[in-house]
């Protein structure tokens, strides 16, 4: 939570992966576990939230000029909610069949 004493303070999410986080090119990479700021878009509150809570974020992601990203809507989630950290799993694309950006696949000959 934002320290009530220093305005600006980050308020800080430890989240769970995103396995279908698309990079600046628009490529689905994933974002593994971690924690990060999450800047508060217009209209998202803190209030009712202490530390510790489990909630659930939206946020959007601008990367251009530069990149930036603030939280679009927050709700609180039950204290007994099970979260997992770990890794991300972006989709594969399956076998033989290119990403929807990719060249069409070659069949080969018989």
């Amino acid at each position: 939570m934002p320290d009530q004493v220093k305005p600006g303070a980050d308020f800080r999410i430890k989240h769970e992966a995103i396995d279908t986080f698309a990079n600046a090119e628009g490529k689905v990479v994933g974002m593994g576990a971690m924690v990060m700021p999450f800047p508060l878009g217009p209209g998202v509150r803190l209030d009712g939230l202490a530390l510790g809570d489990i909630v659930e974020v939206t946020f959007s992601v601008w990367w251009t000029p530069s990149i930036k990203w603030h939280v679009t809507s927050m709700k609180k989630l039950p204290a007994e909610t099970e979260l997992v950290f770990r890794a991300a799993q972006p989709p594969q694309p399956e076998p033989n069949k290119p990403p929807a950006d990719g060249p069409e696949p070659v069949t080969p000959p018989k």
